[in-house]
C-alpha cells in the first residue's frame, strides 16, 4: 500500500528546504520531485501545480514559526502554582520570542507575509494558520485568567493575535540600525 501522507510530507519538506535556502524563485518542480524521490505527476496530484506547492510550503513555514515553543510554554503555564510562576513563564516566553534565535522565525513570517500579499490563496491560509495559532496561544492566557492571576477586557485569542503581530513588528526594529533593540525588548517586557 502506498504511503500517501508520507509522499505528501516528503514533497512539502523538500519544498520548504528549497524555499529556506533559495527562496520561492529557486523552487523547481523537477528538483522537488527528485528530492522527495517521487514522480512529477505525484506532485501535481497532491498540490495541483507549482503554485499549490508553494502555497502549502509557505503556509507550513508560517505555521511552524508561530508554534515554536508553544507546547512547552502551555505545559509550563499549566504547571504554575502562583502568579509569580505564571509571570515567569510569560517573561521567559517573551524572551524566547525576542531572542536572536527567533530572528530567523520572524524573517520567515515576514517572507511568507510578503508572498501572501499578491496570493489570495496563501493569504487565506496564513489567516487560517494565524487564527489557529492565536487560539492556541490564547490557551496560555486562559490559564492565568482561570486561576485569577489577571483579568483583561478582551478575548485571549485577541491578546494572542496582538502578541504575534507585535512580534512581527520587531523585525522592523532589529533590521534598522538606528534603533536599539534592547530598549524595544525592555518596553515589551515592562
Amino acid at each position: 500500500m502506498t504511503d500517501v501522507r508520507g509522499t505528501r510530507d516528503r514533497l512539502l519538506e523538500a519544498a520548504i528546504a528549497v524555499i529556506d535556502r533559495r527562496g520561492e524563485a529557486g523552487l523547481k518542480v523537477d528538483e522537488i520531485a527528485e528530492l522527495a524521490q517521487i514522480t512529477k505527476p505525484s506532485l501535481y496530484h497532491f498540490f495541483g501545480d507549482r503554485e499549490g506547492l508553494v502555497v502549502a510550503a509557505q503556509a507550513e513555514r508560517f505555521r511552524r514559526s508561530l508554534r515554536f515553543g508553544l507546547e512547552s510554554a502551555l505545559e509550563a503555564a499549566r504547571a504554575c502554582t502562583s502568579r509569580e510562576d505564571f509571570e515567569g513563564v510569560l517573561t521567559a516566553g517573551l524572551r524566547q520570542f525576542a531572542d536572536d534565535e527567533a530572528a530567523q522565525r520572524r524573517r520567515v513570517r515576514i517572507d511568507v507575509l510578503g508572498s501572501a500579499v499578491s496570493r489570495p490563496k496563501l493569504l487565506a491560509e496564513v489567516n487560517r494558520v494565524m487564527t489557529v495559532a492565536a487560539n492556541d496561544l490564547g490557551q496560555l492566557v486562559d490559564v492565568g485568567r482561570e486561576r485569577g492571576w489577571f483579568t483583561a477586557p478582551f478575548s485571549s485569542a485577541s491578546l494572542a493575535m496582538w502578541w504575534y503581530s507585535t512580534m512581527l513588528g520587531r523585525f522592523l526594529v532589529e533590521t534598522n540600525e538606528d534603533f536599539d533593540v534592547s530598549e524595544w525588548d525592555a518596553i515589551m517586557e515592562e
